[in-house]
This record gives C-alpha cells, structure tokens and sequence, in this order.
C-alpha cells in the first residue's frame, strides 16, 4: 500500500475534508496521509474525521493567509511569484513521505510503498489505483482544453506518484 501526501493551508480545509471522506468511502483501510500545513491550519485538519493515519508538519508558514490568486500576484522569493513557491513545496513534502514512510513502524506488508501526490481538492470516484510493483513514476495527463495544456503543461501536477 502506498501514502498519500498534500499540501493544505486554510484555503484548502474544505476541500481536504472532501478527500479525506472519499478515501474513507472507498478504501478499505484508508491510506496515512502526508500534510504540509501551517500552524493555524493544522488543529483544523486535526479536527477532520479521519480513519486512517495522519502525519502533518509544519512547513507552510510562508504562505499564511493566501490563496492561489494572492500568491500569483506576490513575487516569490525563489521563483517569479510566491504560487510557483508553494508549488515548489511538493518535492519537498514527497522527499519527506517517502523518507518517513520506509520507516513505517508496523508489519512489513503495512509500510508504504510509495507515494501518491493529490491536490487537496481531489476527490475519488473509486478506489485508489493498484499500482505494479515495477512502477516507479506515474503521471496523470490533464484532461483539460489545449489551450490550458498549452499553458500548463500536459501533465497534472495535483495527481502524481513516485516510488
């Protein structure tokens, strides 16, 4: 089984209550789930229903208090605005997951085998996908107009997996 890993600021506790239930409702064992937050966001995560483990870190202080349109209009302090540092964020929160799920206190067969990243504003219509074991890195194209993929790019950064 493999984790999940977010990020989620107060912006995106909603959304994130939407994925948590859709994991629940589909999943058997619903997966640990990696968060990087903030510090007045996480006892608003924390106080979301969920089944399953929940392992949040406090690294998302930077972006306090902003939604996507605020950090698209404020200059970042890596790259040209503070979005493409939040978006930046995701190596960083998989690095992690993946270096704290191979350490997974519980029988061999319950430790994570790989992460799937989701924008906390995923929902499932099904069971999370069986992954084979040979599968290192899987992407999901956009399904969105060609003029979007044009801007975007044609992968979906919000819905990825890495072993």
């Amino acid at each position: 089984m493999y984790s999940i890993a977010t990020l989620a600021n107060e912006h995106a506790v909603a959304d994130l209550a939407v994925l948590f239930f859709t994991l629940e409702l589909w999943n058997s064992t619903p997966p640990t789930i990696y968060i990087f937050s903030d510090a007045p966001t996480i006892p608003k995560i924390e106080a979301i229903p969920y089944k399953g483990k929940r392992i949040i870190k406090d690294a998302l202080a930077p972006y306090i208090g902003l939604n996507r349109a605020a950090m698209e209009r404020t200059p970042g302090k890596k790259f040209k605005t503070l979005f493409a540092d939040f978006c930046a964020e995701k190596p960083q929160l998989l690095s992690w997951a993946l270096d704290e799920g191979s350490c997974y206190p519980g029988p061999e067969d319950a430790r994570a085998d790989g992460v799937l990243f989701l924008d906390a504003d995923i929902c499932h219509l099904g069971p999370l996908p069986i992954l084979a074991s040979e599968i290192q890195l899987a992407l999901s194209p956009h399904m969105i107009r060609k003029s979007d993929t044009d801007r975007f790019g044609v992968y979906n950064a919000g819905y990825l997996f890495l072993r």
